[in-house]
């Protein structure tokens, strides 16, 4: 009776061209997109120590925020991926509707905490009162990213499910450049503008994410043939008694990954916690060891993500 051998590793080498040129392109475009924050902290330290550390900081809570934005996305690349291998782009719009709603929501959520009570939520982070202080200054204009990052991701997610990767990298790119440009203007105050330190960083990531946001959108709206996600009332789609079983599948998927993604923004950002509060020096030490971990998880994530897409589209 012959048997036949199975092994962990497929030698499919046509399966590993697509996953590893699907992947590298994900994992590019999510490692650019968390750099613009990254910038942020990289520039900072070559102006003051106290804006570094705040920017730092801030940047806690914009970890947590990707991390919920990266749960929603995987989530709907996993299921929308099913639809469009049947080609059933109606559905995929209908999801795209309920997890735009969803980020939004979350969105306005953190936006509100981080208006309502900032000192509190950078006292989470941190005991020193002037890196508290630098701290708001950054998020009285950072926070507006939150909701911009959430939503724009949300729509690279939606191209992703679809085969569409090449524009989501192209977008972060410009992004990254466009901040680190307004950064060295206005943090330093070159060509004549005002030395701004942490404000103008703040500027720049907000400008960064305005212009992610409106490249994506236009995209979307007047470019992309595949879903035409504009072509419907998203509205009418979100709140429409019918479709709650889009809701109720969407979030059966989603809420696992959204508490997967908690746990380890959560763990991450107590080791932040701990080591900081031990000396408000050790931020400058520690950032580069804390942003090189969040870079493989990012890369690890996008070969899941790539994984995903590639089972439920097939």
């Amino acid at each position: 009776m012959e048997t036949t051998r199975t092994t962990f590793f497929t030698r499919d080498k046509n399966f590993y061209k697509t996953f590893f040129r699907l992947m590298l392109v994900v994992a590019l475009q999510n490692l650019v997109a968390y750099s613009v924050n990254m910038l942020d902290n990289i520039m900072l330290g070559s102006y003051s120590q106290n804006a570094l550390s705040g920017a730092a900081t801030v940047n806690q809570i914009f970890f947590i925020v990707n991390q919920l934005a990266l749960s929603i996305g995987n989530a709907l690349v996993a299921i929308c991926s099913q639809y469009w291998g049947k080609q059933e782009t109606e559905e995929i719009r209908k999801l795209t509707g309920a997890a735009l709603a969803l980020s939004i929501m979350i969105a306005a959520v953190v936006v509100t905490a981080c208006t309502c009570m900032p000192e509190r939520l950078l006292g989470i982070f941190t005991t020193s009162p002037e890196i508290i202080a630098e701290g708001k200054a950054y998020l009285g204009l950072l926070k507006w990213t939150f909701l911009l990052f959430m939503i724009s991701n949300l729509l690279i997610a939606m191209l992703r499910s679809v085969e569409v990767v090449k524009i989501s990298f192209v977008i972060s790119v410009v992004s990254l450049i466009t901040n680190g440009c307004i950064n060295y203007t206005l943090i330093f105050g070159h060509f004549g503008f005002p030395e701004m330190g942490i404000k103008g960083a703040a500027v720049g990531t907000l400008t960064a994410r305005m212009l992610e946001l409106l490249i994506i959108v236009v995209y979307v709206w007047k470019i992309d043939t595949k879903v035409r996600l504009f072509d419907v009332n998203l509205i009418r789609i979100i709140f429409a008694p019918e479709n709650r079983k889009i809701w109720r599948a969407f979030l059966k998927v989603a809420f696992p990954i959204m508490c997967s993604g908690m746990i380890w923004a959560d763990g991450n950002s107590r080791t932040f916690v701990c080591r900081c509060n031990c000396c408000k020096f050790c931020i400058q030490h520690i950032l580069p060891v804390s942003e090189g971990d969040r870079h493989r998880h990012i890369i690890c994530i996008c070969s899941c993500d790539r994984e995903r897409y590639r089972r439920g589209r097939y």
